[in-house]
């Protein structure tokens, strides 16, 4: 796994992480990261994408967030394996798992978790 892009916003560190296995996610991720901006209730939140490989567009809209974009080679994806290697490069108290689909129903996700 290597690093694509590491345009996460400096400041003050994040209060969560959100860790993204990507892969052809072109449907539903400006929905996603639309949703993780809107998030309230807590402090800075972070975002780790790892894609393996997508050919549709996604990789480049990643790529254009304030996120940490990694690299995975598609024969090397797997489910807990990438997952754990992305938590690696986090560096908030706490780590949410999503996927490319699932899509906050509201503004206070986060918080919820965290809670």
């Amino acid at each position: 796994m290597r690093i694509l892009t590491d345009d996460r916003p400096s400041g003050p560190p994040p209060d969560v992480s959100v860790v993204i296995p990507v892969l052809d996610g072109i449907a539903t991720l400006p929905a996603l990261l639309e949703a993780l901006r809107r998030q309230r209730g807590i402090g800075g939140v972070e975002i780790v994408a790892a894609d393996s490989g997508s050919t549709d567009g996604s990789r480049e809209l990643l790529a254009a967030h304030p996120l940490l974009l990694l690299d995975v080679e598609r024969r090397a994806f797997g489910h807990g394996r990438t997952r754990n290697a992305a938590i690696a490069h986090t560096s908030a108290p706490y780590v949410v798992l999503l996927t490319q689909d699932a899509v906050p129903a509201d503004d206070h996700l986060l918080r919820r978790l965290t809670d």
